[in-house]
Parts: structure tokens; sequence; C-alpha cells
């Protein structure tokens, strides 16, 4: 909410942001990604349009499906199914959502469906008594970092956290490093559990 007098303007949506972000159906991905343990997998990704014409990406081998909605203003995701050991499922916690308005120092923040929630064993509670008393939720923040130029970036840091909270209790669940740049490289490094657990790396034309 602007204080009384301040200046306000419509967002300046970022070329490098849009680039990558802006997912229509018929693009195609191509992921590199090396894990901890040393294995090295590809996974290629399309988006595709449902037989209710929903947005989603589908990963090839496993048939996974992340729903979003997707403008020249914001990514959103709305749900996941399939395989959740696939980098796919890690790319849909670390941009569950997403404005492509970049500005230093701006912090998104989400939760996501209950119905998703598969860390805790009282989701069905929660989902019960939801309308009342949120005592269990899994919180999603983004925070963009910093560019290399404040008009007209070829670089972009940002960083996502997964929490799992329960009444008092928070524990970070996942953590994501996001690097963009001009050449056409999207690098994401994910930690869980604070330690480091993939590099993924994809090329966009």
């Amino acid at each position: 909410v602007p204080s009384e007098g301040s200046f306000i303007s419509n967002p300046e949506i970022s070329v490098l942001l849009g680039r990558f972000f802006f997912i229509q159906p018929g693009r195609r991905f191509e992921w590199k990604i090396q894990y901890a343990d040393e294995m090295k997998v590809t996974e290629k990704w399309e988006a595709i349009t449902d037989a209710w014409n929903y947005s989603c990406l589908k990963e090839e081998q496993s048939g996974a499906l992340a729903y979003f909605i997707s403008n020249r203003e914001e990514l959103i995701f709305t749900n996941y199914y399939g395989n959740e050991d696939c980098f796919l499922h890690d790319f849909f916690r670390t941009l569950y959502r997403l404005f492509l308005s970049f500005r230093a120092g701006r912090i998104i923040r989400d939760e996501f469906p209950i119905s998703g929630n598969s860390i805790h064993p009282m989701a069905f509670l929660q989902d019960m008594v939801a309308p009342f008393y949120r005592f269990s939720a899994q919180e999603f923040t983004l925070s963009m970092i910093s560019s290399d130029d404040p008009f007209h970036p070829s670089r972009i840091l940002m960083c996502a956290e997964n929490h799992s909270r329960f009444m008092k209790y928070r524990k970070e669940t996942l953590k994501a490093e996001i690097e963009v740049n001009q050449s056409g490289l999207l690098q994401i490094r994910i930690f869980r559990n604070k330690k480091w657990h993939c590099t993924a790396e994809c090329i966009i034309d």
C-alpha cells in the first residue's frame, strides 16, 4: 500500500526474465542436471495444454505435470502431479511464483496449496480446519538479489526458499539459487536441508 504523496507506476517488465519465464504451449526445455552423488541426468520438458485447455509442463520420461499460468507479467504454478524425484518438481517448488518485473530487494511470499502438502502427516486435518486456523503450512519465498544493470541487465540473481511450518516451529526444506544471463543460460542450484542437492542448467535459444 503506497503512502500518501508517493509516486507509483506500472511495473517495468524485464526482457531478460520474460525470455526465460514467459512460457507458451509448444516450448521445449532440455536440462542437464548434476546431483550430489555424481549422477548426471538429462530431463526434457514440453509446455502443453490439456483437454481442459490448462497449461502445464510435461516431463518426457515420467509424464509428471506441473500446471501453471504464464503471462507477460508473472509466472504462477498452480499444482503438480507425478514423480516428485524428478527435477521438474524442484523447479515447481523453486519458481512457484515469479514477477517478471525485476527489482533488487523485492521479496515474493506465498504458500503451497494444502492439497499438495505431502510433508506433514496431519495435512488432512489441516485441510478440514483451514477456514478457521492454519497450524500447518508450506511457505514459499523468492528474493530478487541483484542484477548487473538496473535498466538493461545481462545477469540476474534470485534466491528461493521453502519452509515447512507447524504451529510455531519452522524448518527450511529447500533453498535454490537462480541465475539467468544474456547468453541464454538458466542455472539453478538446489539445496535440501542445507546440503547441496543438485545443479541444473538449461540453454534458452
